[in-house]
């Protein structure tokens, strides 16, 4: 019969209805005169399509159905079988410096019964305690068959230590982080005439993503699990400041304009054409070619 169970627990093949009623057999043991009648009468309950899930389980329920015996180290090493592969889950914040972690301990951990639990915690207590990872630690296995989705994971790292790691169906780990949604508001303008604007900021960064470490001896169906990790997208750059109006420019009027470059057309005797060409050729920058 312990054989039977053991390589249940080891294939995991222990349906959630009996591990309920060997837990049950586990805490209600002490107030029991015969021990082996109460466990008889706990897996009696056991729906009939139970029984047909492994053939190590249904020999497991049926070395049960038929037991007479109340030998004292059977149900010792039985208490043992259970209190290894069925321990109670643990879960705790551990600081460590500037930062904590949250680290869940047990003997065989399905990760769909826990991750709602995590979830809270990380909701809850995530930004207060400056969580920034969770240890999953199972003494024998854990069962892998849930996304841990990118809205409550997003940067999050993730440590998994144990002796058999199961993916048991597709599911995708997304630990990417989120983009940034900061911004700017647009840089100051010039203030005097003729100065240019602030240049603008670089953009924020997008948040790192996390990291998984699976430490394990053995690893069955690893297809079977999808990790993404991408980092966040940066934030635009912040837009630069205007720049100032320049100075009015000023202005002449006609009569200043033909005082200064008098026509060649209409000179009069007494004006010197040499001189105004000099003039004007200075006014442009026009330098006279040697010969």
């Amino acid at each position: 019969m312990l054989h039977y169970l053991t390589v249940c627990f080891q294939m995991n093949m222990i349906s959630p209805a009996v591990q309920t009623k060997l837990v049950e057999f586990k805490n209600g043991l002490a107030a029991q005169s015969r021990p082996w009648r109460y466990l008889r009468v706990l897996m009696k309950t056991i729906p009939t399509v139970e029984n047909s899930t492994s053939q190590q389980l249904q020999k497991f329920l049926r070395s049960v159905k038929y037991l007479e015996s109340d030998y004292l180290f059977l149900e010792t090493q039985l208490l043992s079988l259970i209190n290894f592969y069925l321990k109670p889950i643990e879960i705790s914040i551990e600081n460590l410096g500037n930062r904590s972690i949250v680290e869940i301990i047990g003997g065989i951990i399905y990760v769909p019964k826990i991750v709602p639990k995590i979830e809270q915690i990380l909701q809850d207590e995530g930004r207060e305690k400056r969580i920034d990872e969770v240890r999953f630690i199972a003494l024998y296995m854990l069962d892998i068959d849930y996304d841990l989705k990118n809205s409550h994971w997003h940067g999050f790292n993730i440590l998994v230590m144990a002796a058999k790691v199961n993916v048991s169906k597709k599911c995708e780990w997304n630990l990417s982080g989120v983009s940034s949604r900061k911004y700017y508001e647009k840089a100051s303008s010039g203030s005097s005439c003729g100065n240019d604007g602030q240049d603008g900021k670089d953009g924020y960064c997008g948040e790192s993503s996390g990291n998984v470490m699976i430490l394990a001896e053995e690893m069955h169906n690893a297809h079977n699990l999808t990790v993404t990790l991408n980092g966040g997208d940066g934030s635009g750059g912040q837009e630069g400041g205007d720049g100032a109006n320049g100075q009015d420019g000023t202005g002449t009027t006609m009569s200043e304009l033909k005082k200064e470059y008098p026509s060649p057309i209409h000179l009069s005797l007494n004006q010197d054409v040499a001189t105004l060409f000099n003039k004007i050729s200075s006014k442009g920058k026009v330098e006279k070619a040697s010969k």
